[in-house]
């Protein structure tokens, strides 16, 4: 895989970090009418913030492989 499909899939990633934390957090408000162990919505809140880390870090990786490969194919 070259540099630029490489940067596509780790934007991909990130896209996919960032669903997952919007995801637990609709749960985490929306509950449903379950009764949910408050251990549980913890977890969640742990889980977002680190989907939020990683997906930061997959975003910015993958910007910089898009842009080192394109600057790469212009030499």
């Amino acid at each position: 895989m070259n540099k630029r499909g490489a940067g596509i899939v780790l934007v991909g990633i990130a896209a996919y970090l960032l669903s997952i934390r919007y995801i637990l957090a609709f749960i985490n408000e929306a509950q449903w009418g379950i009764n949910w162990p408050p251990s549980l919505f913890f977890f969640m809140t742990h889980m977002k913030s680190l989907f939020g880390v990683l997906s930061w870090i997959a975003l910015v990786a993958g910007i910089a492989y898009i842009v080192t490969a394109e600057i790469h194919k212009e030499k």
